[in-house]
């Protein structure tokens, strides 16, 4: 894993030190809405899996950008002979696909057989990591959603038990992602994408809030193991930029005054004609007349 912070303007310095310090993270410049060099930072880090996290500009008002990353490389426990992978079928809702099916037979694999699925799960290596492939029992969009809204995961592994397995499984590689905000909002995060002085330990600007949430993620499976990677970006915005830092050259006549702390006037005069030259940009040793 790695995280980053890429950091344009309003942000508090102790925030940026807290999540270098909490998560590891890099803190980077984000000097214009171009996001090539975050892109460039996901790509390195996922080896090239995710390219591109965000594939527009990034919103003008931007002050922050919150990247984590994910990737994985696991070879199978026991890999699969690629002698027994044959050219197969795979039945999409669409269309049927030609593909790569893959083949083992092995015991001890965890397995589960529930009255909406069958579940299989594959160690890696190190076996401390597994990859699990849960199979609807009804065909078509129906079923898979279905599966999908009563799935317990927790209930998936109290009834793994060791079995011996003949398994197909195809050749795949699978990539998804885009905006998560309208989802996060669908599930109750809906403060952080408005700027009600929320996020006050991040930035003094009260305007500062959650803009958009971007995940990105793939996958490849084939007879060796798994390669997966993945990337999240939180954009931070505020609604209204702070105005540009005022120019003041003094070039010309001006007064010049020295106060304590109360404001009384320790020295106050007009400059009109100042010595300009030699004078030492060190006050140590005193002024050179």
């Amino acid at each position: 894993m790695a995280n980053s912070a890429w950091v344009r303007s309003a942000i508090k310095p102790e925030y940026i030190e807290a999540i270098k310090k909490d998560f590891e993270a890099e803190a980077l410049p984000l000097t214009d809405p171009d996001p090539a060099p975050i892109n460039k930072w996901v790509s390195e880090r996922t080896s090239g899996l995710i390219p591109e996290l965000f594939s527009g500009p990034l919103d003008p008002l931007t002050v922050l950008v919150l990247v984590n990353t994910i990737f994985f490389k696991g070879s199978w426990a026991t890999v699969f002979d690629s002698a027994n992978t044959k050219s197969g079928e795979f039945r999409g809702f669409a269309s049927k696909m030609p593909c790569d099916m893959m083949w083992k037979k092995e015991k001890k694999l965890g397995y589960t057989d529930m009255p909406g699925y069958q579940a299989v799960q594959l160690p890696y290596s190190d076996k401390s990591t597994f990859a699990t492939v849960i199979l609807p029992k009804e065909e078509g969009p129906a079923g898979l959603e279905k599966l999908v809204e009563d799935f317990d995961w927790k209930q998936l592994l109290g009834f793994m038990e060791p079995s011996e397995v003949e398994l197909r499984l195809p050749r795949f590689k699978v990539s998804a992602g885009g905006s998560m905000s309208d989802a996060l909002k669908a599930l109750g995060i809906k403060e952080a994408f408005e700027s009600k002085n929320g996020f006050l330990r991040m930035s003094d600007d009260p305007l500062v809030y959650l803009n958009d949430v971007v995940h990105k993620a793939t996958v490849l499976v084939n007879e060796e193991g798994t390669v997966a990677a993945a990337a999240t970006g939180a954009v931070m915005a505020t609604r209204c930029l702070p105005p540009p830092a005022m120019k003041v050259t003094v070039d010309r006549p001006f007064l010049f005054g020295i106060s304590d702390a109360d404001g009384s006037l320790l020295f106050i005069g007009k400059v009109v004609v100042p010595e300009l030259t030699g004078i030492d940009a060190s006050l140590k040793g005193g002024y050179k007349a």
